[in-house]
């Protein structure tokens, strides 16, 4: 049996502002149908992205047994055919996604009988992660976008995402490196991780529990 893992943004769709720019193509919407269609693939989408995004984009109706990460790690939308090595008694997860003691990846392990069967509705974190900080950060980002010609804002259940693709290129990684700095003061001592990349040519804000790797390890026994 193979686990597939799979990221979305910049790998199956090009790294875009506006969701609207990051729709699937119908070539890649039939490569994982193809690839959710062999019954030895558990096969996983990882992104950024809102889960209404996903679902639109990549709705159950049309890929029954994908799964889906969205907000990197927040919602995960269980694909329907849990893997596992019942001849070891390990798990895929712990063989492929690596050792619970790896604390990038860890998370608390899901109670359910091996034959329940799996909701195709979205699961948020098993623990209560802190979202007040986003009321004290919003502000900020918006002011940076009022000021920042061509970026864009986007904000989702638990991420807020600043995007400087579409600005000027050198004041754009300018007023993104000037945001970084200002972010990392104001959440100094909260439970945040801030994060800025050249490539994707973004800010994100998000908390520092939440990841995919997190996510995967709870969705998959």
């Amino acid at each position: 049996r193979r686990l597939l893992v799979l990221e979305y943004d910049g790998a199956l769709a090009p790294h875009a502002s506006l969701p609207r720019l990051a729709q699937p193509s119908p070539t890649l919407v039939s490569a994982l149908r193809a690839l959710c269609a062999d019954s030895r693939n558990t096969v996983y989408v990882l992104s950024g992205r809102r889960r209404d995004d996903l679902d639109e984009w990549l709705s159950r109706d049309q890929l029954p047994r994908l799964g889906l990460v969205a907000e990197a790690g927040y919602w995960v939308r269980r694909a329907p055919s849990p893997l596992t090595q019942k001849d070891s008694g390990t798990s895929l997860a712990t063989s492929l996604l690596g050792h619970p003691s790896d604390t990038s990846l860890e998370v608390e392990s899901p109670e359910k009988d091996d034959e329940e069967e799996v909701s195709g509705d979205w699961e948020p974190p098993r623990r209560a992660v802190d979202l007040t900080w986003r009321d004290e950060v919003t502000p900020i980002l918006e002011s940076f976008t009022r000021r920042t010609p061509g970026s864009a804002l986007e904000t989702t259940d638990a991420r807020l995402c600043w995007y400087f693709r579409d600005a000027d290129p050198d004041f754009g990684i300018q007023q993104a490196k000037n945001l970084q700095l200002h972010l990392e003061v104001v959440v100094e001592h909260r439970p945040v991780r801030v994060v800025m990349s050249s490539l994707k040519k973004s800010v994100v804000v998000q908390p520092a529990r939440v990841s995919p790797g997190r996510a995967l390890r709870g969705a998959i026994p």
